[in-house]
């Protein structure tokens, strides 16, 4: 259920791209920042899950992630682009965990014979 809120919420991201587009650079930067994020985590979230287990990974960018996203609005208002690309930047980076972190979850969870 939370993966498919997470996925939901970023996909919305795409439909707002037409106002963005209009105040940022044609929004390229915006997304690029969350891209980038994501790549920049996807591998040491996978380490991150084996070390610590996937279920405190998920808790802890699932918290992240909601903390950043209440305060996007806020940080735009106050620190403007620069800000706004580092919230994107941080969400992405939270959301490039929660896969190997699902697949760990996968592994230790369901017997062999399941999967």
């Amino acid at each position: 259920l939370w993966t498919c809120n997470l996925f939901t919420f970023s996909e919305r991201s795409l439909l707002v791209a037409t106002s963005i587009s209009k105040v940022f650079d044609n929004g390229r930067s915006v997304f690029l920042a969350f891209f980038c994020g994501n790549l920049v985590s996807c591998v040491p979230g996978g380490f991150a899950s084996q070390m610590y287990g996937g279920k405190k990974v998920l808790l802890y960018a699932y918290s992240i992630w909601s903390l950043v996203n209440a305060f996007t609005p806020l940080a735009l208002a106050l620190g403007g682009t620069p800000a706004l690309l580092t919230a994107k930047f941080i969400i992405g980076m939270t959301e490039g965990v929660v896969y190997p972190s699902i697949f760990r979850l996968f592994t230790t969870w369901f017997p062999r014979g399941e999967r």
